[in-house]
């Protein structure tokens, strides 16, 4: 069912097919109504498989603030920092709700690196502190 016949009026998909950010819509009944073409581009699978459990949360965070939550998962190899925010309709009732997917692979990649490099350094402290030791009275 269009967000239209639920009474979403200001329905201009256009827009959203040009943010570069992935962007579905679903239903109250978890439905998918819209996709960008970025998220049909990206993740090489049929429109009709994306509201199928084909991803692994592995949830480094869930907030809820104001009705909108955030999550990260995994999909196909890449990690996704996810909003859900809820639509409105002229009567303040939820009618739908907007998920943007960002990619954060290389977020999540960099603060490994970070902090695995932390963790070598903190080695070398040490084993420079015992050195250091044994060299000095």
């Amino acid at each position: 069912m269009m967000l239209k016949e639920k009474g979403f009026k200001n329905y201009h998909f256009e827009i959203l097919d040009n943010v570069t950010d992935l962007i579905r819509i679903k239903d109250l009944d978890d439905n998918i109504i819209y996709t960008n073409n970025d998220i049909l581009d990206t993740i090489p699978i049929k429109k009709k498989r994306l509201d199928e459990k084909e991803t692994k949360s592995y949830k480094v965070h869930i907030d809820t603030i104001d009705g909108i939550m955030q999550s990260e998962q995994r999909i196909m190899g890449i990690d996704y920092s996810i909003k859900s925010s809820p639509i409105f309709n002229n009567e303040g009732k939820v009618i739908a709700s907007v998920e943007v997917f960002r990619d954060v692979t290389r977020e999540r990649e960099l603060e490994k690196a970070l902090m695995e490099s932390t963790q070598e350094i903190e080695q070398d402290l040490v084993f420079a502190k015992l050195i250091q030791r044994r060299i000095l009275p």
